[in-house]
């Protein structure tokens, strides 16, 4: 029986650009699911624990920040990878990013294949991280 593809979970508020990056995956095997607004995808996440979560920065209702300490807060969600995107950072959401413990930070426009590549990286455990290894 074949393995079902890796999860990832797109929240993105842009219509457009969540669907862009939810088929450019779907084609490279991946099983998308995907939310418009925060407290959706936070729904969502109660019930599925995916590989990988790319969540905008400024998604409404609770941003990618948000949603990335309530995901660093749940050993459940230690080998996710949580990769924060948007259009622009200011320095202080950058800092606030690393740590919030996002694993990454993308820039839109995306670069579908440095994107894939990094995807299929395992995340380097939590645990790890705090002892400086």
């Amino acid at each position: 029986m074949p393995a079902s593809p890796p999860l990832v979970l797109i929240a993105d508020g842009h219509a457009d650009c969540g669907e862009t990056l939810a088929l450019a995956l779907e084609l490279s095997g991946w099983q998308v699911c995907a939310a418009r607004r925060g407290e959706e995808a936070l729904v969502w996440l109660r019930q599925a624990t995916p590989r990988a979560v790319l969540v905008d920065a400024r998604l409404p209702e609770a941003g990618g920040l948000h949603i990335a300490r309530v995901l660093r807060a749940n050993p459940r969600f230690d080998a996710t990878q949580v990769l924060l995107t948007g259009t622009w950072f200011t320095p202080h959401e950058k800092t606030q990013a690393q740590a919030c413990g996002v694993d990454g930070i993308w820039m839109k426009p995306f670069d579908i294949s440095a994107l894939l590549r990094r995807l299929e990286q395992p995340r380097v455990l939590r645990t790890l991280r705090q002892q400086g290894n």
